[in-house]
């Protein structure tokens, strides 16, 4: 072979090193022939749209591996995301709630953000008894109808300028989010064990939500939230090595945009106008969390996997 050839050779399989090691392993020498045999004569470097052309595809190749998991574990991943996930929302709907009642009981004024926030908790707490009762399709309308009252609830902050209160509610949309695409995208009629299992959740959650209604101290709820969470990281990390280890990455990304909307990371996000807020500093963290948390959650889900993108490739 020519040194055109052999350098040729040499710099496509360093472009090829930029799939998942297990695609490598297995689909690694086939891509290489494939270039070599469309190589021009005495062409020494790789074509500019090849190079593209593979690094576009080393890129949907990670993202399949790592955003989605794998068929025979997506009823597993999808029961935990339906009748686990949507159910953890009761916490913040049973505090809007009861917040509605007290204020209605003591003759207190409803601003129009607290009626908003009631009608979408609300409808969430309809939408997952329809659920419960396999009425997917209206539990699916409530539920949207919902998503939406707190999209309409997140504008409304914007244009206040309440950089705070964004923040924290912003993370519960993103579990609502989650939770509608997951349900549209599982068909079976709910098990037993599922229904019973999604009771006992949503339980917890208001009970949890009702004992940090009577702590006024900002320590204790603290401590709650922290007690909370490290229970939650118990969970995850016992599901990391079960049948059930998929649905770990969206849950913890949900948690990280939850935790880092109520106590910021580094600095808390201060209560002050969006126009006079350092931006980059509010909304960064917000966003880069939860994508660290479920990169490194989906990486510890496919070590060991047998077709996981980190099998090593064999020379």
């Amino acid at each position: 072979m020519s040194t055109d050839r052999l350098l040729l050779e040499y710099r496509y399989r360093r472009l090829v090193r930029t799939f998942p090691p297990s695609y490598r392993a297995a689909k690694g020498e086939e891509i290489v022939s494939a270039l070599m045999d469309g190589a021009d004569r005495g062409q020494q470097r790789p074509r500019v749209r090849d190079s593209a052309n593979i690094l576009a595809a080393a890129a949907g190749r990670w993202s399949r591996d790592l955003l989605r998991s794998p068929a025979d574990a997506r009823a597993d991943t999808g029961g935990v995301l339906v009748w686990i996930l949507p159910f953890l929302l009761l916490y913040p709907a049973t505090k809007a709630v009861v917040h509605a009642v007290l204020t209605a009981v003591y003759g207190g004024s409803f601003p129009a953000e607290q009626v908003l926030v009631t009608i979408v908790w609300g409808l969430w707490a309809f939408g997952l008894a329809a659920l419960v009762l396999n009425r997917r399709r209206a539990a699916l309308t409530v539920l949207g109808s919902s998503a939406v009252a707190m999209a309409v609830v997140l504008a409304s902050l914007v244009a206040y300028g309440s950089s705070l209160d964004l923040i924290q509610e912003a993370g519960w949309f993103v579990c609502q989010l989650v939770s509608l695409r997951s349900i549209a995208a599982r068909q079976d009629e709910p098990t037993r064990g599922w229904r019973l299992l999604a009771s006992g959740v949503g339980t917890v959650a208001m009970t949890a939500s009702l004992v940090s209604i009577t702590v006024w101290y900002k320590d204790n709820l603290s401590l709650l939230w922290s007690v909370g969470g490290l229970l939650l990281v118990v969970i995850a990390v016992s599901l990391l090595r079960g049948r059930y280890r998929y649905a770990v990455p969206p849950v913890a990304a949900v948690v990280a945009a939850i935790w880092v909307g109520r106590f910021g990371v580094g600095t808390a996000p201060s209560r002050s106008h969006l126009m006079h807020t350092a931006f980059p500093e509010l909304i960064l963290p917000f966003v880069i969390a939860p994508l660290a948390v479920y990169l490194g959650a989906a990486v510890l889900a496919s070590v060991g996997r047998e077709d996981g993108p980190w099998v090593r490739a064999r020379s």
